[in-house]
């Protein structure tokens, strides 16, 4: 679950409608207890990075300094 969708989660925390408010607490609460993805690198062969079982193509890195090209 990314920022903006924890974001969100915290934003609905704020409601006037208290199940609306203490679902949201709940999946909050729940969501810090999950361990973050590992990440796994390939260097031999083509450059490959993943973050769980997603890639990460290169488009989505910010800078071009780590980019082994």
């Amino acid at each position: 679950m990314g920022v903006s969708s924890r974001e969100e989660l915290r934003l609905l925390q704020k409601s006037k409608n208290l199940q609306m408010s203490k679902a949201a607490s709940i999946l909050l609460d729940e969501i810090e207890k999950v361990p973050p993805p590992g990440l796994r690198i390939y260097c031999l062969g083509k450059f490959r990075l993943y973050r769980g079982d997603e890639e990460i193509p290169d488009k989505r890195w910010k800078s071009k300094r780590p980019r082994c090209s």
